[in-house]
């Protein structure tokens, strides 16, 4: 679980979305029979940060793990800065993005 949030980086307020994202998913994860993933700590990173951010994390992981699951929140939105889409990217092997785009806008 991924957090771009330039102000709760750099301490300007407490990230609450990541340990919420992270207890959701472990709940869901943990009602599945015989379905062994773990659910790693939020990191908090600014916008610009999140590609470096997430390259290291997954360089740590794909030794230990064969499967692994990206999920990116915070960010500045559709707008210039918003670096999520290029910085997931590079780790893809399946992208959900336009399965997971229609029920987002749907319900906004």
């Amino acid at each position: 679980v991924y957090v771009a949030s330039d102000r709760a980086a750099a301490a300007a307020y407490e990230d609450l979305t990541g340990p919420a994202l992270k207890a959701a998913l472990a709940d869901v994860l943990s009602s599945v029979p015989g379905l062994a993933y773990t659910v790693s700590d939020a990191v908090v990173c600014s916008d610009s940060s999140l590609a470096a951010e997430m390259s290291r994390a997954v360089s740590l992981a794909l030794p230990r793990h064969s499967r692994s699951v990206i999920f990116t929140c915070g960010g500045t939105g559709f707008s210039g800065r918003d670096c999520a889409p290029e910085a997931t990217k590079p780790h893809l092997t399946h992208d959900l993005t336009s399965c997971l785009l229609h029920p987002c806008l749907a319900g906004s």
